[in-house]
């Protein structure tokens, strides 16, 4: 009689190696909240369904280092890692998302995550929220390759010709913005009396008497490439008015203020305007 116990326990050998590659079930959900539960799937080459992994306790991806396809999708969020490289195997899932984990700042493989998106083995990714170095793509690719933000366009007022990725921030033509900081650092309230009907009319009070004021300095800075032209104080030249009251000419809507209730946010009859 021939003896066929060998081949026999080969062949469970393989069945359970084969069982142990694959996990999950497919069209359900498994959550992870511990390190615990994550070491569980260490060996897993193929996960069906969905992956959901969660919890501070967990530091290491290091269980999901064979990984390589997942029929759903795989979110981590609020953990404690601190890299995803143990997941440069997998380049086969519906959607990965990496967010709030306020301790992972090496994001270097989501590259390859671009590429797969593009050969679309991969749905889309998402990586924000997480720690410097990792708060989104952009900004994995900056600290990985040494890529360099900024605007690149050579015509731009704030071109950097060191910048290896365009972020955006390219300031073409007229761009004039408030100085916040001048605001904040000049903010005073106080009692004002007056019965100059001027000031009423051109809106600095609401009338006349005491008035309680808020009272800062404005500063506008023309950021952009390109002059901002004011031009002349002469009837022709609609961004003037001449004021009655003062007997010269203002600065059309030079700035109008808004004052909000706090904590509703709801905006106050209280006006400012400054020409």
């Amino acid at each position: 009689m021939k003896n066929f116990a060998p081949l026999l326990v080969f062949v469970i050998s393989l069945f359970s190696q084969d069982l142990n590659a694959q996990c999950g079930n497919d069209g359900e959900t498994t959550s992870i909240f511990n390190q615990q539960g994550l070491d569980s799937l260490s060996g897993c080459e193929s996960f069906q369904g969905n992956l959901v992994v969660s919890g501070a306790d967990i530091s290491s991806l290091e269980p999901l280092s064979s990984l390589f396809f997942i029929s759903g999708d795989i979110s981590i969020y609020e953990t404690g890692i601190q890299s995803i490289a143990s997941l440069e195997n997998l380049m086969n899932a519906a959607e990965i998302s990496i967010y709030d984990n306020q301790n992972l700042s090496e994001c270097c493989i989501s590259s390859n995550w671009q590429d797969a998106e593009e050969l679309r083995s991969i749905s889309s990714f998402t990586i924000y929220g997480n720690a410097a170095g990792c708060s989104s793509y952009e900004e994995s690719q900056l600290a990985c390759n040494g890529a360099v933000l900024g605007c690149t366009e050579s015509g731009a007022v704030n071109y950097n010709p060191e910048a290896t990725i365009e972020d955006g921030s390219c300031l073409n033509g007229i761009d004039l913005q408030v100085s916040v900081n001048t605001i904040l650092n000049s903010l005073q309230v106080n009692s004002f009396s007056s019965n100059d009907d001027c000031l009423v009319a051109e809106g600095c009070i609401t009338g006349t008497g005491t008035r309680k004021t808020l009272r800062f300095t404005t500063t506008i800075s023309n950021y952009g490439n390109e002059d901002f032209i004011i031009g002349y104080e002469t009837s022709d030249n609609s961004q003037f008015y001449f004021d009655d009251c003062h007997g010269h000419y203002h600065y059309e809507g030079y700035a109008n203020y808004q004052v909000f209730n706090y904590p509703s946010l709801l905006a106050s009859e209280t006006i400012g305007h400054k020409n």
